[in-house]
């Protein structure tokens, strides 16, 4: 009997050392199985990210305190401006709005110009380019802004909450004025003309002015600038023709020199 489980022990032994290469064998076939699996997934993980080189324009914004070349804002007052397509793939990023200092009170005449500090509620939605014309809305990426000369009186700066791809042909973004917002930033319910008629007895809708007011420059400075009044009889977009405190002359049409930044991805 003590016989018996001595050899059988003795056999349990012998084969444990013969099977342990094997085993060890099987273990390194586990072993390069798993690293070559973790290889593979490393492998797949760089594909799917590869690198992309971000590049960033900047178009600074034309500024002057030439206060005889500005245009004076007024609620649903529209603005449309330019932006041409760099890359297959790039995107607006921030727009910069050019701010005169001074805003023209004509609570007597001739009216004086006087830093007013504002707070104006605007909207920005963007346009397709029809034959170098702002066209129909191109996406349903829009935002509203509150636009100040509280910081600096300058220049105005926005970062979209979401970058808008800009198509082959370009883009236009359109600016609405809204109106003046409250210290809350709520918008006041304000009529944004006052009416009157003239000798004929028609009646004429008169603009009620608002902050901001943009400096002009002569085309083709600047950026490609377009504007039209919502409420007016025929609401089609049109060249800035004239500055608001203008002489009785021939002037050139005029641009907005709004900036604006790009970022295209290769």
């Amino acid at each position: 009997m003590y016989f018996h489980n001595s050899n059988t022990t003795a056999m349990k032994t012998l084969l444990a050392i013969l099977a342990f290469p094997f085993a060890l064998m099987a273990q390194n076939v586990s072993v390069s199985h798993n690293a070559a699996n973790i290889a593979n997934q490393l492998n797949e993980v760089h594909i799917q990210s590869s690198y992309k080189r971000a590049i960033v324009k900047e178009v600074d914004p034309v500024s002057h305190q030439n206060n005889g070349m500005l245009y004076m804002s007024s609620p649903e007052l529209q603005y449309a401006f330019y932006i041409p397509s760099v890359t297959q793939r790039s995107y607006v990023k921030n727009l910069a709005l050019p701010l005169m200092k001074a805003a023209f009170e004509a609570e007597g005449m001739p009216g004086t110009f006087d830093k007013v500090t504002f707070t104006t509620l605007i909207k920005i939605e963007f346009l397709q380019s029809a034959g170098g014309k702002p066209g129909e809305k191109i996406s349903a990426n829009e935002q509203t802004a509150i636009v100040s000369n509280a910081d600096n009186s300058k220049q105005f700066d926005i970062t979209l909450n979401e970058q808008q791809e800009v198509p082959e042909g370009g883009l236009f973004v359109q600016l609405t004025i809204l109106g003046r917002a409250d210290v809350n930033g709520k918008l006041l319910q304000e009529q944004p003309y006052s009416t009157f008629k003239d000798e004929g007895g028609v009646e004429v809708k008169m603009p009620k002015y608002v902050q901001p007011n943009f400096p002009l420059v002569e085309k083709p400075k600047g950026t490609a600038t377009f504007i039209r009044y919502t409420y007016a009889d025929s609401a089609a977009w049109h060249v800035i023709n004239e500055p608001h405190l203008h002489e009785i002359k021939d002037y050139p049409d005029f641009n907005i020199g709004f900036g604006y930044t790009t970022v295209s991805y290769k």
